[in-house]
């Protein structure tokens, strides 16, 4: 195995586990032990523990094999086999080691903050490393694949708005539904806009007349660039416009480079909800 590919799967190894302690330590130190279910599978897993006394760590396991037997043939063997690796890492790192930490005894809302906050950072660490989480994204996933015109966030937000609901019937408390709303507010932001950003990409195009030197500074941070031809829709005049895929946290410093060498170029950036393809890692 080369060198780079050592370094990736180092990468991929070192992102499942930290982000499984991360996200093990939210729930199990902080949300269940003052009755918050933090929507998804996460919060389904906390009812059920709640009722029954049944492991966390194992639901989420059971929770997701099932859905990887279901979706098999619309995922593919790697993606499979991946999501099973996480998903056995994470029972184990949530029932076997996580368990043995001290769980926190203070103010419910602090509770719901720093649980939000690690299982935010969590979830971003193991995106950020191409990690497959399995659980409600996976489900989605399935559901998308089989009915291409399925809106998969829209069912998502509505599952685990009622996760959260439905904590407020489980545990007979009005006050662990609005926990709940902070934290999965409180998660949602860490996760989109706080380490997950190193793993999130933009598509950055640029139209300028010093494409070489521009371009040079794009492959120096390793970013895939594209050449396209273009037509000024005003001048007629021929134009070279560089496409690439670039990560969110280079993007201003990237801009600021090609000022320099162009302060009139037209540099437009944009989201990339989804990049596939060789180096890209694929997520759900």
């Amino acid at each position: 195995m080369k060198p780079r590919k050592w370094k990736e799967v180092g990468f991929y190894l070192g992102a499942n586990l930290v982000g499984s302690v991360l996200y093990g330590v939210g729930i199990l130190c902080f949300t269940t032990p003052h009755h918050i279910a933090p929507g998804g599978a996460g919060g389904i897993a906390a009812l059920v523990h709640y009722f029954t006394g049944f492991p966390i760590g194992l639901f989420l396991f059971l929770f997701t094999v099932p859905l990887l037997l279901i979706g098999g043939r619309y995922l593919g063997k790697s993606l499979v086999l991946k999501t099973l690796f996480s998903a056995v890492l994470l029972f184990v790192v949530m029932d076997y080691v996580v368990v043995w930490i001290p769980v926190y005894e203070g103010d419910p809302l602090l509770a719901s903050m720093f649980g939000g906050a690690l299982m935010g950072i969590g979830l971003a660490v193991m995106y950020a490393g191409g990690v497959s989480t399995g659980g409600m994204p996976l489900l989605g996933l399935i559901l998308q694949k089989v009915f291409p015109n399925f809106q998969m966030g829209g069912l998502l937000t509505v599952l685990n708005i009622g996760v959260v609901i439905t904590s407020a019937f489980g545990y007979r408390d009005i006050n662990s539904l609005l926990y709940a709303v902070i934290c999965v507010y409180i998660s949602g932001i860490v996760m989109n806009n706080g380490i997950g950003g190193l793993g999130e990409k933009r598509l950055m195009i640029v139209i300028s007349e010093y494409s070489r030197q521009i371009r040079e500074i794009l492959v120096s941070k390793r970013n895939g660039v594209t050449l396209l031809r273009g037509e000024g829709g005003y001048s007629k005049e021929a134009r070279q416009v560089i496409m690439s895929a670039v990560f969110k946290k280079d993007c201003e410093l990237l801009q600021e480079q090609i000022k320099e060498i162009d302060s009139n170029a037209l540099v437009v950036v944009t989201q990339a909800s989804k990049e596939s393809g060789k180096g890209f890692r694929h997520v759900i």
